[in-house]
């Protein structure tokens, strides 16, 4: 079951575009958490990565390095 010291991490891709604006993706594995959590893991492995992936996005955008963000 996850408990409060629930340990993710989420791997960060680079690479470019056709027309050369630089892609920063960030990945995640709700199989891992499955495994390691259960449904309760993998709900709150999707919670810490939404909250990471705004607060990155939050930090490029006040920096002026996010031109656009996207979600799947």
């Amino acid at each position: 079951m996850a408990g409060k010291k629930l340990h993710v991490s989420f791997p960060v891709e680079f690479f470019a575009t056709p027309d050369q604006l630089l892609v920063a993706r960030l990945n995640r594995s709700l199989a891992a958490a499955s495994l390691k959590g259960g449904a309760i893991g993998a709900a709150k492995t999707n919670t810490v990565f939404e909250q990471t992936a705004d607060a990155i996005a939050a930090a490029l955008a006040s920096s002026g390095s996010l031109r656009n963000r996207m979600s799947n």
